[in-house]
């Protein structure tokens, strides 16, 4: 590791833009992903309410469970890309500032 900090130091340009690339097109990628769990969560909003309704009065079914449990993952999955979002434009900003 130490080695790979060593180049990195001898090549900050190069680095900086490789890791201004790379966090660019990962944001891509997860407003792509964000996109996809928000039309998802909007179906299922438009089918059943909203989700603290729809867990509150849970119907003892296993497709009620099974839609419960689908709806509940995508609610964390959404949280997830919004915090990695957070995580990357922190990022950005950060490179971006160094010399």
């Amino acid at each position: 590791m130490a080695s790979l900090l060593k180049i990195i130091e001898k090549n900050k340009e190069l680095f900086k833009g490789i890791a201004l690339r790379f966090l660019k097109e990962r944001r891509k990628q997860v407003l792509k992903e964000l996109q996809e769990v928000e039309e998802k969560l909007g179906k299922f909003e438009e089918e059943h309410g909203s989700f603290e309704e729809y867990a509150g009065n849970l119907p003892d079914s296993f497709k009620a469970h099974e839609v419960w449990f689908t709806w509940k993952t995508l609610v964390e999955t959404k949280k997830e890309l919004e915090r990695e979002l957070a995580d990357i434009e922190e990022a950005t900003r950060e490179v971006a500032r160094k010399e």
